[in-house]
């Protein structure tokens, strides 16, 4: 099985749809979908970060979410 070392951009960008490497997260992520994703704990820390000091860019993101289903 082939490993992929994600990185706090990656992780970013994924979840939030408003990045411009959103689209580009979700490519990788569907053309390695049989991969490995392999991660740390340090960058998981950045990641939850990130959103944790911007509550009104995670509020907004799920507010989006909740609009559109």
């Amino acid at each position: 099985m082939t490993a992929l070392f994600a990185d706090t951009f990656y992780w970013i960008a994924l979840a939030d749809s408003t990045d411009s490497a959103h689209r580009r997260a979700l490519t990788i992520t569907a053309e390695r979908a049989g991969w490995l994703i392999v991660t740390t704990d340090e960058v998981l820390t950045e990641y939850l970060t990130f959103f944790s000091t911007r509550p009104s860019l995670f509020a907004a993101r799920q507010q989006m979410v909740s609009n559109a289903c």
